[in-house]
């Protein structure tokens, strides 16, 4: 996912994500989060969740 333009994420939008990305994840892969801001990028890791996606960019 580009989110190279998200200025905010909540915890409605992290879990939104965990969700739609759990079909990956059941495959054997591991999304990405492609260009997180910094704001997001403190949040997915505030949250634990960083492990559940690789971040490029």
């Amino acid at each position: 996912m580009d989110l190279s333009a998200a200025t905010f994420l909540d915890c409605r939008g992290l879990r939104l994500l965990v969700r739609e990305t759990e079909p990956t994840r059941r495959s054997g892969r591991v999304p990405e989060l492609r260009h997180p801001t910094r704001a997001v990028r403190r949040m997915v890791e505030l949250s634990g969740a960083a492990p559940l996606f690789a971040t490029v960019g």
